[in-house]
């Protein structure tokens, strides 16, 4: 056919469209802009997901360091006088200790108790707390929350700030029942009672136990509770005589069989490194020497020797405190069979600080000046109040 035939079925003749390299190449990169947009969209949300993510963790660390310290300085004073402002103390701390510039928010503190064996916590009430109501609590819950109130990746996808909530407890752990490394001293345990009693105003009574206002003198007073203790009534420390003065309570006391510590068993004793079989505790019975083997020159330089381990602080040093005699034929700890009035029963085991040993200028025996305190076994013992009153475990 011609064209003129072409144009004959349709009249007129077709159009063919043609796109020009232009045109696609505005479409492309139109289309490639969108997708770079939007990558960098996502990956911006991603960067400020991970930078919101790392805050997460920094604020939770500080949040969680903040309510240790604060569950911390706590329970410690539940050991103290003043046991229900402990909820006072653990917010003090909390809010010394900042969570990203900024006081953490203390949602609750309770006063309760703590099962190590189960790892459970028994509320006993929620602060503020009455004394009556605080009483006999051993442990401290403290909750705080914390956050941002303006994350970059919630941003993003139209929410809010984030809140971390964190628990810590601390709980006044039982001081050690026995003591190793006990020492050949001892004392009646009246004498730290009628001590206390003096110290506190109390009508003196030698047979009760001590309560928590005796722990928190104790804590509280160091070496102002010093007495000097003697076994003769003529016996005094030097240079000075502490306030106190207790006469006839101190005594010497045999741990091991004569036969094991040579001629000298008192200041082998005093000398001698620490061993399983010298632990004392409540009930234990003790075999107590006559007063003329305190030699002179044994205690003095006994304590020397023990106390040099503690430099550069004082000498501490742990009494079996007894309060009753043994019936004959008891076995004491030494391995030797009682006989009639040799031997009596501990109470307790008390840490003394031995702030000085006096042997000479007319005594008869050794006189100790000392002042009790409660620092645990085998911790170190610092300038007074000396040692922790009781052992604080953190728990999560």
């Amino acid at each position: 056919m011609t064209g003129r035939g072409l144009r004959g079925l349709g009249g007129r003749s077709p159009r063919v469209r043609h796109v020009s390299g232009g045109h696609l190449g505005r479409a492309r990169r139109g289309v490639t802009m969108i997708l770079i947009l939007f990558v960098t969209v996502v990956m911006m949300a991603f960067a400020a997901m991970a930078v919101d993510v790392s805050r997460m963790y920094a604020v939770r660390s500080e949040l969680q360091r903040s309510a240790d310290a604060a569950a911390h300085a706590g329970a410690l004073r539940l050991i103290r006088a003043a046991y229900n402002t402990a909820d006072a103390e653990a917010t003090t701390i909390a809010g010394a200790n900042q969570v990203q510039g900024a006081s953490p928010t203390v949602r609750s503190i309770e006063y309760g108790s703590w099962d190590p064996a189960s790892s459970t916590f028994t509320t006993q009430c929620v602060a503020p707390c009455t004394a009556a109501a605080a009483a006999g609590a051993t442990a401290l819950r403290v909750t705080l929350t914390g956050g941002s109130t303006a994350p970059i990746f919630a941003q993003f996808v139209g929410g809010g700030g984030f809140t971390i909530t964190v628990s810590a407890v601390a709980w006044i752990a039982p001081t050690i029942a026995q003591h190793d490394c006990s020492k050949p001293f001892s004392l009646r345990y009246e004498s730290l009672t009628d001590l206390l009693a003096s110290f506190e105003g109390r009508t003196a009574d030698s047979e009760r136990t001590l309560d928590s206002t005796d722990v928190a003198t104790i804590r509280a007073n160091g070496p102002q509770l010093a007495a000097c203790f003697t076994i003769n009534p003529t016996d005094r420390c030097a240079p000075t005589a502490p306030p106190a003065t207790y006469a006839g309570t101190y005594q010497d006391a045999q741990l091991y069989p004569p036969a094991t510590e040579g001629t000298d068993p008192f200041l082998t004793e005093i000398e001698e490194p620490c061993a399983s079989s010298e632990t004392l505790g409540p009930g234990d019975v003790l075999e107590l020497d006559p007063p003329a083997t305190v030699k002179p020159g044994d205690t003095n330089g006994g304590t020397d020797a023990w106390c040099t381990l503690y430099a550069p602080y004082p000498c501490a040093m742990k009494l079996a405190l007894w309060d009753s005699a043994a019936p004959p034929g008891a076995v004491a700890s030494d391995g030797n069979t009682c006989g009639a009035g040799t031997c009596v029963r501990v109470r307790a085991v008390v840490p003394f600080i031995v702030t000085a040993v006096t042997e000479g200028g007319g005594n008869v025996n050794a006189a100790i000046q000392a002042y009790p305190t409660l620092a645990i076994d085998e911790a170190p013992v610092g300038p007074p109040p000396a040692g922790p009153l009781a052992r604080v475990v953190l728990v999560r």
